[in-house]
């Protein structure tokens, strides 16, 4: 969960540059400009949490992208982050859900679509900021 400013520090100091960064990364959360820094670093990124913790299955948009490419939610999630170039780690205990976040590769989702879905970045990331400290989360500070 390293921010560009955490990754730096890292490859300033260290001896062996983070290799893979484990980000929220989702249709409500893009990190359009740590992806950016993570491609031109050569660091891999996964992204937790694609189906948003379940709130995916709440948002319009995503549900008009299930029937007009005939997939589940999902599945649009999975694929959406994917073609962000971050490989999405989707968390289910159910077999057949795995199998469904796995069955992404026999579509693409076109780039106009990508945007669309990416508009729900208002709504913004899920759970702690990790540069604001917990007991600051909710005390009204914001971190650019």
């Amino acid at each position: 969960n390293f921010m560009i400013e955490h990754l730096e520090i890292l490859i300033k100091n260290s001896k062996i540059k983070p290799m893979v960064n484990q980000i929220q990364l989702n249709p409500q959360c893009t990190e359009d400009k740590l992806l950016a820094y993570c491609r031109e670093n050569n660091i891999c990124v996964e992204g937790w949490s694609p189906l948003i913790q379940g709130k995916a299955f709440e948002r319009e948009i995503l549900q008009d992208m299930a029937r007009k490419y005939n997939k589940t939610i999902a599945q649009i999630c999975v694929r959406f982050v994917f073609q962000l170039g971050a490989i999405p780690i989707p968390k289910s205990a159910n077999p057949d859900r795995i199998v469904n976040n796995g069955d992404v590769f026999n579509f693409e989702i076109s780039e106009e679509d990508m945007k669309a879905i990416a508009s729900l970045n208002v709504y913004g990331r899920i759970g702690d900021q990790p540069n604001v400290p917990r007991k600051f989360q909710n005390a009204g500070f914001k971190i650019s």
